[in-house]
């Protein structure tokens, strides 16, 4: 397979990712919470979600310029996603459960709107690697 069809198809899982992710988020928002505190979240969602973006950008062009290791890229790698999730989580706390004890309730949705869905974007990434496989 083309490398340009490779990345396609990584394109692809990243945005079937982030519509799901998103729907949920929609869908969860519009049972449980109020329409703006919703609004809200989308917004700062897909904000959160562009500096990630932009913060990961360097250390894909290290690795593809610079050939850094492997294993330091993925370190980095893990560093931001572990900050921006600790951010998203900041940031549903401020919108969503800042009015009472809710503790309980911020736990179970965080772990299902944001570390499911990345456990499974994990696992199809790595089962799209293995059909494809790529070397790297």
């Amino acid at each position: 397979i083309d490398q340009i069809q490779v990345i396609g198809v990584y394109v692809a899982v990243m945005l079937v990712y982030v519509l799901v992710k998103t729907a949920a988020f929609s869908m969860a928002g519009w049972v449980f919470f109020d329409r703006r505190s919703n609004d809200l979240w989308i917004k700062s969602f897909l904000f959160l979600l562009a500096m990630e973006g932009v913060c990961l950008f360097p250390i894909v062009m290290l690795r593809a310029y610079f050939e850094i290791a492997v294993q330091t890229t993925l370190i980095s790698t893990a560093i931001v996603l572990g900050i921006f999730k600790l951010l998203s989580l900041y940031k549903s706390y401020l919108i969503f459960f800042r009015n009472g004890g809710h503790s309980l309730q911020i736990f179970l949705y965080f772990c299902t709107l944001e570390l499911m869905p990345l456990a499974m974007l994990i696992g199809a990434l790595m089962i799209t690697t293995a059909n494809l496989k790529v070397d790297y």
